[in-house]
């Protein structure tokens, strides 16, 4: 019975662990200074992602030229726009 409940709760970690692997680090740590990366992931605005970008750039968001590669990669495959 003890390795049953054992072999539940590492299945039910791993498929939890799997289901959430959508997190980006980068985006974590870039988009997150800010607000909620819920927001980010959920995105449903009719803007660009290159234009949100920009617009958080002015806000004072600090990307190098390849962070922001990386998380546009990252973000359009998240929403087509």
């Amino acid at each position: 019975m003890k390795e049953l409940l054992i072999y539940l709760l590492v299945s039910f970690c791993l498929v939890f662990v799997s289901c959430n692997s959508k997190k980006d680090p980068l985006i974590e740590s870039k988009c997150g200074l800010c607000h909620s990366v819920s927001i980010v992931y959920s995105y449903d605005g009719n803007k660009s992602w290159e234009h949100t970008i920009y617009a958080m750039k002015q806000r004072g968001l600090s990307l190098t030229n390849d962070e922001e590669a990386n998380i546009l990669k990252k973000l359009k495959k998240i929403k087509k726009n």
